[in-house]
């Protein structure tokens, strides 16, 4: 292992991103990393469904006592962008962009033969010097700390509102 993750905890889960980090998987190379993901469903006995299209669904019962809750579903991409190592200029320590977007929908046709319609989009403004955005579309790469806050600050005052009647 490169030990890219070294010191980042929970370490028993990390060990998984740090196997993810080994395995190349670029755009359209999604297959060792897309069976990577079933072999290691199928080692924990867990239900796993991989399609024509390398796509991979693991589901994992509830722990016991806990089967009357709401599911969580987890998604994300197998594929990372790639730049030739020749083209990189760098990295930039750069702040989380944020842009507006005229949507469009696209049809599309699935492996299996099947229609459905993408979202997709243009933005509609340049982006600062100081966005990852920026960085990606100028051949860098982005490092961006960020931090997960889910609090809803607008709904604070309402519900001392509501507490004090």
């Amino acid at each position: 292992m490169n030990n890219v993750l070294k010191g980042i905890e929970p370490k028993n889960v990390m060990k998984y991103f740090e196997k993810l980090t080994e395995i190349p998987r670029g755009s359209g190379n999604e297959k060792e990393v897309s069976d990577y993901l079933v072999d290691f469903a199928k080692k924990r006995n867990l239900e796993v469904i991989q399609d024509k299209a390398l796509n991979v669904i693991i589901k994992k019962p509830a722990t016991k006592g806990y089967e009357k809750g709401k599911s969580v579903i987890l998604q994300g991409h197998m594929d990372i962008v790639c730049i030739k190592e020749e083209n990189l200029d760098g990295t930039y320590i750069a702040d989380l962009g944020s842009s507006n977007y005229v949507d469009t929908f696209e049809k599309r046709v699935d492996p299996m033969g099947e229609d459905y319609y993408w979202l997709s989009g243009r933005t509609t403004e340049e982006f600062s010097y100081n966005t990852d955005i920026w960085a990606v579309n100028h051949n860098k790469v982005a490092l961006t700390p960020l931090k997960i806050d889910l609090t809803n600050v607008s709904q604070k005052e309402v519900i001392q509102k509501i507490l004090k009647s």
